[in-house]
């Protein structure tokens, strides 16, 4: 949930680029935004898919209250 947040955030920006562009009535500079846009987006994505391949227990700890504990199995 927090990964699509960050890219969603991260991406108004460059759509704000597009908006103008296109108000502007700037066919390259519209399509250069959008293409950046897209490579941004895409990078980003990708960066967070590994991050939460990678340690996805320690991007939990980040959220998680220091009390809680793992539960431990009790074997009878």
């Amino acid at each position: 949930m927090i990964t699509s947040m960050l890219a969603f955030g991260i991406s108004m920006g460059p759509a704000v680029r597009v908006g103008h562009a296109v108000g502007r009535n700037d066919a390259l500079g519209t399509k250069r935004a959008g293409l950046v846009a897209t490579l941004l987006g895409t990078l980003i994505a990708a960066l967070l898919t590994v991050a939460v391949i990678v340690a996805p227990l320690e991007i939990a700890e980040l959220f998680l209250d220091k009390s809680a504990k793992m539960p431990t199995q009790r074997s009878d």
